[in-house]
């Protein structure tokens, strides 16, 4: 009755990197973030209607965003920081099947406060430091919101089922 389980996911994740003749590009030449979370779990069937799941999320997150410092050049020179992390949080669930065919779910994703550490990046056109502040140290923290979901499967025929769930995120 009691299980153990692994997950490796990529939860959060954005790149951009616009046209090269697009006026607002001075303000993001390009940025990429991106968490990888692994999450072992353990799971217990208390009965066979009611499971019950706690699980650890450990996740790494790595961020890179870049603007142009100087504007109008055909290459200008960018400024702009990278850096990474790892965060730490929870999750739970419970699965409760109150009739045949029937599966309700609540899932519980705490709030991850990603701390992150970097460098600030300042470049001429010709890849040189463009002030004494390129290579300094940043740091910071990204709030990551917990999320909660309800769900529900109900069994129509052996072939189908009708699948709902709704979600609410703390943004």
């Amino acid at each position: 009755d009691l299980r153990f389980g692994l997950s490796i996911n990529a939860p959060y994740g954005s790149v951009t990197s616009p046209d090269r003749d697009w006026g607002g590009r001075v303000n993001s030449l390009s940025t990429k973030a991106r968490t990888i979370t692994i999450t072992p779990s353990v799971a217990y069937q208390i009965s066979p209607q009611l499971s019950v799941g706690v699980g650890l999320q450990i996740q790494y997150f790595k961020a890179r965003f870049i603007g142009a410092a100087a504007a109008g050049l055909p290459t200008p020179a960018i400024a702009g920081l990278e850096g990474d992390g790892w965060g730490f949080g929870l999750t739970a669930g419970v699965t409760w099947k109150p009739f045949v065919g029937t599966a309700i779910g609540i899932g519980y994703r705490s709030r991850i406060d990603q701390p992150f550490e970097g460098n600030y990046i300042s470049l001429t056109a010709a890849g040189l430091p463009a002030s004494a502040l390129n290579g300094s140290k940043i740091s910071g923290t990204l709030r990551l919101p917990d999320r909660l979901n309800l769900s529900i499967r109900q069994a129509i025929t052996p072939q189908f089922d009708l699948l709902a769930s709704v979600e609410w995120q703390g943004w």
